[in-house]
């Protein structure tokens, strides 16, 4: 079951993997884009018993920073 909670972006883990999918252009549009109109859809992460690990959501999570 889904549920809202926030959580830190610095808190949040990326996998090296997911990381090399990054296109710093849209990175920079979404930046843009959540500064004047607020992010419009949540960041998808999971709790795997240590950490919070990034489900969906990896330029959402870049632009936030």
């Amino acid at each position: 079951m889904l549920r809202v909670q926030k959580v830190k972006v610095d808190d949040i883990y990326v996998p090296t993997a997911r990381r090399k999918t990054l296109h710093p252009e849209t990175v920079r549009h979404l930046a843009e884009d959540i500064l004047e109109n607020g992010m419009k859809t949540p960041i998808q992460v999971r709790h795997d018993g240590k950490r919070h690990v990034l489900v969906e959501g990896l330029h959402r999570l870049e632009a936030a920073k």
